[in-house]
């Protein structure tokens, strides 16, 4: 089994207000995919609470991964949490746009895959040169790559961030 290495454990992304949901889902899966990035929608999860006042959730899941060389594989679990969702009109000069209210909690993991393809776990003697492989010669590698998935995963955060406050008043 590929060895995981969690870069970045849980960042939280939180939001009370208007937005786009639309805006958000496509801005973010875009800035992914610019990245050479492939994602995959795991869950999409629509509820609605008959109590009233009604409430609408939505709960979806993205894993995303990028091949970044032939032993290492970048990987993003994304999961978006909106509650108390309801949809409002909002006038913006001449224009009436209709954008919905919620609270929205994205999490965000960043892992780091190492021998991705398991070639070295075919036996134990493979398995003994894949430590010495990471510990002594990939090793600069491997921490050259963590930072720039730290990195990375800060800017995903920031860029969330950053178009949500777009709505703020």
């Amino acid at each position: 089994m590929a060895d995981q290495y969690g870069v970045i454990e849980a960042v939280n992304v939180q939001y009370v207000g208007p937005f786009d949901f639309e805006e958000l889902y496509r801005h973010l899966y875009v800035w992914l995919e610019w990245r050479g990035y492939d994602i995959r929608e795991k869950k999409y999860k629509d509820k609605v609470k008959p109590k009233r006042p009604i409430q609408r959730e939505l709960e979806i899941d993205w894993l995303a991964f990028r091949e970044v060389d032939e032993y290492t594989r970048f990987q993003y679990k994304i999961s978006f949490r909106i509650i108390n969702l309801k949809e409002i009109e909002v006038k913006r000069g001449d224009e009436t746009r209709k954008i919905w209210q919620a609270d929205i909690d994205i999490l965000i993991w960043a892992y780091m895959l190492l021998d991705k393809d398991d070639k070295w776990e075919q036996s134990q003697l493979l398995h003994f040169f894949k430590k010495l492989f990471e510990t002594y010669i990939y090793k600069g590698q491997v921490d050259k790559w963590e930072e720039v998935l730290y990195f990375e995963a800060l800017a995903f955060k920031d860029e969330a961030k950053a178009l949500l406050n777009l709505y703020k008043t």
